[in-house]
């Protein structure tokens, strides 16, 4: 669940994800994520009751910012399976994932390789990967307009783990 209550007073924060400062507009991302639908209402069939039951609750410290910035993980913003896919893999003992979620605020400075800008130097879409405990994500964050970005996640999850 988003943690408003951290920012009760604030509209805007300052962060940064591995190399890249981001302006985040937590006031509007809980606003938003109040109304979305939750993603098993829509969908309840195993990938997606697996993702809002376990996938979102492991350790990872990159779920937790999302929550911070007033992201509410169990919801989606769009029809069922558009936005929270279930990746085959032969591989039995992972399961992987694409979500994306948007988010209010705005891509700042960094120094990754992976970014690319548009015709004025502005950055419109960096790539960047954590390491959490038995899983792996990467995250991808791209601007939609001037005021929200797409954050596109690739998880890979050890079901060892999640046994």
């Amino acid at each position: 669940m988003p943690n408003i209550n951290k920012w009760k007073n604030v509209e805007w924060i300052s962060c940064q994800i591995g190399q890249c400062r981001l302006q985040i507009n937590v006031k509007k991302n809980f606003e938003f994520y109040e109304a979305a639908t939750n993603i098993t209402t829509n969908c309840n069939c195993q990938n997606c009751i697996f993702y809002t039951n376990e996938i979102i609750n492991l350790e990872n410290d990159f779920f937790e910012t999302l929550k911070n910035f007033n992201v509410d993980l169990t919801k989606q913003y769009e029809k069922p399976h558009e936005k929270i896919k279930c990746v085959s893999d032969s591989n039995e003992n992972k399961i992987r994932y694409l979500a994306n979620y948007f988010v209010f605020g705005k891509i700042g400075k960094t120094q990754k390789s992976t970014k690319k800008t548009d015709i004025e130097g502005n950055v419109i879409e960096v790539t960047c990967n954590y390491q959490g405990i038995g899983n792996h994500v990467q995250l991808t964050i791209k601007r939609v307009n001037e005021e929200k970005l797409d954050f596109e996640i690739y998880i890979i999850a050890d079901k060892k783990i999640l046994e």
